[in-house]
This record gives C-alpha cells, structure tokens and sequence, in this order.
C-alpha cells in the first residue's frame, strides 16, 4: 500500500476551511468535515477565554495538558474511531504561553473510494502540520503535497535568497524564480528550494496582505513615534529584514496594533478583512502590500516527478490533480479574489493614507 501524504492546517479558519474544500471535492465525509471543525471552534474558544482571563489577572495559566486530555475524552465520548485517530492535543507554538488544545492529526482515506479502482494500492494521509513548518516537511520528504499558506513558503524561502530585488511577493511568480534561482544565483549554495513548487491555489477565498501601519498622522505621536523601529511578529522577523535589506529596525512585537496605536512607530500587519485596523481608530495604513498571499498546493518537485520518483511519483500527480487546484488568473479565483478586495477597500478603504490602491498592486 502507497501512502501519499498530504499536510493541511491543524486549527483555526485554515482547517475549517480546507475542511469546507476536501468535502467539496469528495475527500472527506460531511459528518467529520462538520464535527472536527466544531470540536476545533469550540476549544478555540475556551483558549481565547483563557487568554483574556489571564490578562485581566483572573487566572494564572492556561489548562494543563492533563485537564485538556480530558476534555478531548469529553469529546469523543459517543464518537466513533475516526474522531480518535484524527484529533490530538498539542501546544499553540504561535500564541504566547503555548496552551495546550486540540488539534487536527490525521485522517488515512482509501484513495480507490475516490479515485477509481486503479488506485486501490494508495492511501491518502492528511496530516496536521502549521503552516509555518509544513514547507521544511516538503523539503525533508516527510510528506509529499501541503496546503500551506504562501507566506509561509516565502517565509522559508527569503533566508535563501541573496537579493531581495529577485525576492517573490506573489505565488504566480514561485515556480518561475525557484526554477531558474541556482542558475542565475538567487539562492545560497547548497540551497535545496529548486525542488519547492506550487501547483496553484486551494480556492480558500483566504487572501491576506502583510502591510505597513502606522499611528495616523492627524494624531499627536504621528508617524514618527517609535523611535523608528518597525514592529513585526517575530516569527516573520527575518523575512521582514531581508525586505528591507537591513535597512530599518525590525523589531519583534505582540498585538502590533495596539502598539502601534499607543506609542507610535510602524509595523507589519497580515491584514484579511482590515476590521481590526478599522476598528482602531488612529491607526492607517502606509503604501501597497508587500505580500498578498492565500492557501496554495505545494509540492516538491523530487517526489513529484515520475523519472525523479518512479515508485510514487505518478501517484502523488494523481492527487494534486484531485485537489484541483486553481491557476492564478482562472476565472473563479479571480471572482474571489475581486470579491475579497472590494470588501477590504470597504471596511478599510478611508484608512488607507493616499488612497486605497488600484487593484493591480495586489495582483
């Protein structure tokens, strides 16, 4: 039996909606589609009610992994073994304190059943793995297709490259620079990112941008509070820094908004609706996107390739082909696409400082 591979987010929107997605095209069966992603909203939940109790002083930590264990055996009282074989508890590497919660682990589904009886002798394994590691898990052939968001994969990337100016800011353009990167001199040596390609877009309708905000400038700290220092999430420290080519400091923050609000300066924002920066009335934002990114299908192209890979190479085509994956002008992702950007120029259009851009800056 073949064991193909596929990593999808493990929480959050991202599962719920790659979730949504692999329903739609036959992959998962509505019961598990519905239940997983509700088990996952509601202890969501109780991990935000944590969080806020904690910062008011209320609570002193997060509930241990023993306690969360049981509220996992809570949930799966009544349900059947697929409901046990795919959710885990795990810590929150992203949120402060890392609590503990339940995740999405895995799920195998007989490829046969969806594919045809020509894939009787192939199993489909879709496996929980953050977005931020998932293309390393490409990379080290510990999987052979993800569902990963592109600024993850341009976040491992960026390391790589020696100039920014040949840097990738949207997905159409990845498999162009990585193809031709060692050639032309992009990537460091020894670089392994030749081999990382996107097949297309999930159509998650999941479009972000990582933006430049600031205090607005009618305000009494103005733009140039801060001390000059553009405040970022850390996880994205490095990528920022060879955005700007060493040229600005880059300093790691929590709740960049708020921060930003109260004392000034500038940060980076991944912004998907603008309500928060919205909502934060002396907050604006500053220039085009400087990513536009969005759920794509990744795969590496060592494991892709039939002359590369002749054991499984033919089979993981087969299913990049059946998660149908969109091209970047076809016609319903840019019915998305357009759709998510008159919503953003609606809920943040007026706080954007010289206008909100036309939408070939986002494209």
């Amino acid at each position: 039996m073949k064991t193909i591979t596929v990593t999808i987010p493990p929480k959050g929107r991202s599962f719920t909606k790659t979730m949504e997605r692999l329903y739609s095209l036959g992959l998962v069966p509505a019961d598990l589609k519905t239940g997983l992603s509700r088990i996952l909203e509601e202890d969501a939940e109780r991990v935000k009610r944590e969080r806020d109790g904690i910062i008011r002083g209320e609570i002193e930590r997060y509930t241990p992994k023993t306690e969360v264990i049981g509220i996992l055996d809570d949930y799966l009282s009544g349900k059947d073994e697929r409901y046990r074989a795919a959710l885990k508890v795990a810590p929150n590497h992203e949120r402060r304190g890392r609590p503990y919660r339940l995740m999405f682990d895995t799920l195998d589904i007989e490829a046969g059943d969806v594919m045809g009886s020509s894939y009787r002798d192939m199993e489909i394994r879709l496996e929980g793995v953050d977005h931020i590691l998932a293309p390393d898990r490409l990379l080290k052939h510990f999987g052979e297709i993800g569902i990963i968001g592109f600024d993850e994969i341009a976040l491992s990337m960026f390391p790589q490259m020696r100039d920014y100016n040949q840097s990738v800011k949207r997905w159409n353009r990845f498999n162009e620079v990585v193809s031709t990167g060692k050639k032309k001199g992009f990537f460091s040596k020894g670089s392994e990112f030749n081999d990382l390609r996107i097949a297309g877009s999930m159509g998650l309708d999941d479009h972000t941008i990582h933006v430049v905000i600031q205090r607005d400038s009618t305000t009494s700290v103005g733009q140039n509070g801060g001390d000059g220092k553009i405040f970022v999430d850390d996880k994205y420290q490095g990528m920022y820094a060879v955005l700007y080519k060493g040229n600005e400091r880059i300093v790691p923050c929590d709740n960049i908004e708020d921060y930003v609000a109260k004392n000034g300066g500038r940060g980076i924002v991944i912004m998907n609706s603008g309500k928060t920066v919205s909502r934060k009335g002396v907050l604006e934002v500053v220039g085009g996107p400087l990513i536009v990114s969005e759920t794509c299908v990744a795969y590496d192209e060592d494991l892709y390739e039939p002359d590369r890979n002749p054991e499984t190479g033919s089979y993981v085509q087969a299913v990049v082909e059946l998660l149908s994956p969109m091209s970047y002008d076809s016609e319903e992702r840019m019915r998305g696409f357009k759709a998510w950007y008159k919503a953003l120029e609606g809920n943040v259009g007026e706080k954007w400082r010289n206008g909100f851009p036309g939408m070939e800056e986002f494209l």
